[in-house]
């Protein structure tokens, strides 16, 4: 709880001068490029997680890591999260930026799982479904999930629509044990 908070407020914080700075997108772009970065390298999560590798080592690592492909507000929120010796939250404060510009934007991120690629009408008019519905500007990720055997599966914010054959067959089976 305490590490959320902490995290909202390094958010918070780089919003307002990104906002300050009219560099917004710039750093949304930063945000994907990191968070990019530490998902495929297992290296990088074990540095920001560890406490025992040095201030100036981390410092040394990230200036060369990022310094020229990031902005230089990035970069210097990047050392400034660093010399707080809050690196560790790092994907959590950025996740919270993330969720701050989509709520200033109007934008809702979505998953929609199939159990086949769909094609690119099928892809538009469920987001322009899903729009609206909403009222939101939608930003989807599309997944394959052969378990879900056809159908489809939505999630967004806190909800799941599950119009999968697999939730229907479930369903079927559990009417079936009660009966």
């Amino acid at each position: 709880m305490k590490e959320h908070r902490v995290s909202s407020r390094y958010a918070k914080a780089l919003t307002d001068v990104a906002l300050e700075q009219s560099l917004e997108s710039k750093v949304v772009e930063d945000i994907e490029l990191i968070l990019a970065m530490i998902a495929s390298s297992r290296e990088l999560r074990n540095l920001l997680a560890s406490p025992i590798v040095s201030s100036q080592k981390k410092r040394a690592i990230f200036k060369e890591l990022f310094e020229s492909k990031v902005s230089e507000l990035m970069m210097h929120f990047v050392l400034l999260v660093e010399e707080k010796s809050r690196e560790a939250i790092l994907v959590d404060i950025f996740n919270e930026f993330t969720n701050i510009y989509n709520n200033r934007h109007n934008i809702l991120p979505i998953t929609i799982s199939s159990a086949y690629e769909m094609n690119e009408e099928e892809q538009q008019k469920i987001v322009a479904r899903i729009a609206d519905i909403t009222g939101k500007t939608i930003l989807p990720v599309y997944k394959i999930d052969k378990t879900i055997i056809g159908g489809l599966s939505i999630a967004y914010d806190n909800l799941i629509i599950d119009a999968s054959i697999k939730s229907q067959l479930k369903k079927l089976h559990r009417s079936l044990l009660a009966a």
